[in-house]
């Protein structure tokens, strides 16, 4: 989408003191959605039954019933650039990941999690590789961020596929916390730490938890599954959602997600 190019570059060039003002706006009105939007979903999306402290604290955690890893095999890998590789899977591919990773096991795990059920938007299978910090890319890549564009009800699960401490995993801090805003350091005490070898699965709210990528040590890497989730009525997923894999993700996803044609999971 043409916002989605607009909006990264502005973002690439955000410290340039011309875009000041636009990033002033543009942070006020991400606010004002993800508040907005958010409400919106609790009244019509949230079974209201389900208190759990997920949403205080916005990171969980359990084992899947197989190992992912199995799916990677079928993929072809892309390299974007020296920091970053993407794994594509054909169509039936994506989909059977879906079905697969989101049973009705899982389906209920996260829905007596979070109280919503949802619409599989994106999917994306990355590998992160090690990068100079001398790099131009290095603070844009690696920075501590929430993703700003988006309801503070927007899930993302990961699946780490080959993550250990020596990898950079994704660092996540609970709700609220300012923790992550300064130097990636992999022993802190009040942070989650994204590691497995595709056995695990993690959700996060990412518009609430601060989350940082770390660097991975020389030949090392870590590769992992991401997917974003948005509440709505019914488990579905994007028809085009295999079409997407190495593009970004759209912005305003909560919204932009009611045009597009769906299919039901199971």
């Amino acid at each position: 989408m043409a916002i989605n190019k607009i909006i990264s570059k502005f973002f690439y060039e955000k410290k340039k003191s011309q875009y000041k003002n636009f990033f002033i706006i543009f942070t006020l009105l991400t606010r004002i959605y993800s508040t907005l939007i958010g409400f919106l979903e609790d009244i019509f999306y949230k079974n209201k039954k389900f208190k759990d402290s997920f949403s205080a604290f916005g990171v969980f955690k359990f084992e899947l019933e197989f190992n992912a890893n199995s799916f990677i095999k079928k993929a072809k890998k892309i390299r974007m650039d020296d920091a970053l590789s993407i794994y594509c899977l054909k169509k039936e591919d994506v989909n059977k990941l879906i079905k697969k990773v989101f049973d009705e096991k899982t389906q209920s795990l996260i829905y007596k999690k979070t109280g919503f059920v949802y619409s599989v938007d994106y999917l994306r299978i990355y590998e992160n590789n090690h990068i100079s910090e001398a790099n131009n890319q290095f603070k844009i890549i690696r920075e501590a961020h929430y993703d700003k564009a988006f309801s503070r009800n927007m899930l993302k699960i990961f699946i780490p596929l080959n993550v250990d401490l020596d990898s950079g995993p994704l660092k996540v801090s609970s709700v609220n916390s300012t923790e992550l805003n300064q130097e990636y350091e992999i022993d802190s005490t009040n942070c989650t730490y994204v590691t497995g070898s595709g056995e695990l699965i993690y959700g996060i709210l990412p518009n609430l938890c601060w989350h940082q990528e770390g660097n991975p040590q020389l030949e090392s890497s870590s590769k992992q599954i991401m997917f974003q989730l948005n509440p709505s009525n019914r488990w579905e997923f994007r028809k085009d959602v295999y079409l997407r894999q190495i593009k970004t993700e759209n912005k305003f996803s909560s919204f932009s997600s009611l045009f597009y044609k769906k299919q039901r999971i199971n």
